[in-house]
């Protein structure tokens, strides 16, 4: 069972069987006891046709946590060290206002992307829920992550930034440290669609 997961993970998008699969129009499932049928649209024949929708959604999907997880990267090891040195805030609210810019809407591409990937992968909302699938236990983990996420920005957005000052340097911190480590998990949890990681 794990094995053929873990095999399903890391070659469904490989090729490694590509002309079997075309040819019976059907993909290998990640569990194979749900018998879930994978939609033709996103099997490995599927993959050889004119226009390889899957991967402009997951090139999408790759550069906008890039911008996304980068971004924070540098915010958490660059800039918030130095706006505490400095006790400026002002410096914070700059690289805020220019970052957003590019950021938040790298955000709504991660979300969108990720969505049709995940539906791509498991069809059957209702499966998306179903921690005995190791896919579904990636894209569970990826939702309870954006939860997180989102909850820590409207917090920072509507409570924190309005009052910022010297006094609330360390309570903008609390925000900008676990928004930056949920991101690098996102990136994280995504590689494991590949790897494997989440097949227990």
């Amino acid at each position: 069972m794990r094995t053929d997961s873990v095999r399903f993970l890391c070659d469904q998008w490989s090729g490694t069987d590509a002309i079997a699969r075309k040819r019976a129009g059907t993909s290998r499932n990640p569990l194979t006891q749900i018998n879930l049928p994978v939609p033709k649209l996103w099997n490995c024949g599927a993959m050889t046709d004119a226009i390889p929708w899957r991967n402009l959604l997951l090139a999408a999907h790759l550069i906008a946590a890039t911008i996304w997880t980068g971004g924070h990267i540098v915010l958490s090891t660059c800039v918030l060290p130095r706006v505490f040195r400095e006790r400026s805030p002002a410096e914070l609210l700059r690289f805020e206002g220019a970052y957003e810019r590019i950021g938040m809407p790298a955000l709504v591409v991660q979300v969108v992307t990720g969505l049709l990937l995940a539906h791509g992968f498991l069809p059957d909302f209702s499966l998306w829920f179903d921690l005995s699938n190791p896919v579904a236990r990636g894209i569970c983990l990826k939702l309870t992550l954006l939860a997180l996420t989102v909850g820590l920005a409207l917090d920072a957005r509507l409570r924190v930034i309005p009052r910022l000052s010297e006094r609330n340097l360390t309570d903008m911190a609390w925000h900008i440290v676990p928004v930056t480590v949920l991101s690098v998990l996102f990136v994280l949890t995504g590689v494991s669609f590949r790897t494997g990681w989440l097949v227990w």
